[in-house]
């Protein structure tokens, strides 16, 4: 409630995500030196944070998985809430993955992140692998000084604002 500039994210692998990528673009500066908190909505719906947001007039910007639909399908019912600059909704593209991690692994080097991450089992796919340890590879990544690329969503907001 106090927050000039939030960040809502869905979860605590965004969160880090997100703050890894702040913190790349931004030299070494997270998020809160900059005066942007990141909340994680985990279980709460995007919209509530939007509707808190638009009541005390604060700047937000929303990360959200395109779970397979167009982001146009996740903005409509938004709508109402929505204004250019103020509050938005980053959704990525529906052909890169439907959820954060095959579109971070689309733009990276396979090898690197399977040693990042310490995957052993040459059974399973890092795609398979992250999907099921969520938060063990996003922590991984934040401990980590390895330079990655970013879906454009998640740098879109990392970004300068």
């Amino acid at each position: 409630m106090l927050a000039e500039k939030v960040v809502l994210v869905e979860g605590p692998s965004d969160e880090m995500l997100f703050e890894h990528a702040f913190r790349m673009k931004h030299n070494g500066k997270i998020p809160m030196d900059l005066g942007v908190d990141v909340v994680s909505m985990a279980g709460v719906s995007l919209k509530r944070g939007l509707q808190l947001s638009a009541a005390l007039k604060r700047k937000v910007a929303a990360i959200r998985d395109n779970d397979g639909k167009s982001p146009e399908h996740w903005r409509e019912p938004l709508k109402d809430l929505l204004e250019d600059d103020v509050r938005e909704v980053f959704i990525g593209d529906p052909a890169d993955g439907k959820t954060l991690e095959p579109q971070f692994l689309k733009l990276n080097v396979d090898s690197e992140l399977r040693t990042l991450f310490g995957i052993t089992d040459d059974n399973k796919t890092t795609g398979d692998w992250m999907s099921s340890h969520k938060t063990d590879w996003a922590l991984k990544l934040e401990e980590s000084d390895l330079t990655v690329n970013y879906p454009q969503y998640l740098a879109d907001v990392a970004g300068p604002r």
